[in-house]
């Protein structure tokens, strides 16, 4: 057998089985409808009587949808809406600022400024006062034993001793 007479065989079983099943009762599906067309004839009447008629589809779709009912709220929530947002009340609390990425380990006084010397995990290096280190940290002062920075962000003053 080739291959074109087994793909033929399985297209040809596979229309077979459609075809029956298309043709079978399929009482199941259809008891929620008929029962819902038991329960509100009145209504139905009524409605037909001031109505135009609608297609057969749009009312068979419309008694599928009655007849299972309104979905449970987690099924709608992917479709939904997001809530809306709450403006605060009060200014959101403010985060301290983050540890100081370097180790103070000296200074030097090469008589024009005072340089702070500092470690950090990938070098070392001397600022003064005024400098920015990464963007992020302003050198204010150098003193004896504190330096004091800024942590531009959020403009909060930080102090790191002397080790």
């Amino acid at each position: 057998m080739n291959r074109r007479q087994l793909l033929g065989g399985a297209l040809l079983t596979t229309l077979l089985a459609s075809a029956w099943l298309a043709l079978q009762p399929d009482d199941d599906a259809a008891a929620p409808v008929a029962a819902l067309a038991r329960a509100r004839p009145a209504a139905g009447a009524a409605r037909a009587a001031s109505a135009p008629a609608a297609p057969a589809a749009t009312v068979e779709r419309a008694r599928t949808l009655a007849a299972w009912g309104k979905p449970p709220p987690a099924a709608l929530v992917a479709w939904s809406a997001p809530p809306p947002v709450l403006a605060a009340a009060s200014a959101p609390e403010r985060l301290p600022p983050p540890r100081f990425p370097y180790t103070w380990i000296g200074q030097v006084d090469d008589g024009t400024a005072v340089r702070a010397l500092l470690n950090g995990p990938q070098r070392s290096f001397g600022v003064r006062a005024g400098e920015v280190l990464d963007g992020r940290w302003r050198v204010e002062q150098i003193a004896a034993t504190r330096l004091q920075l800024t942590f531009l962000p959020t403009g909060e003053a930080v102090n790191v001793d002397a080790r």
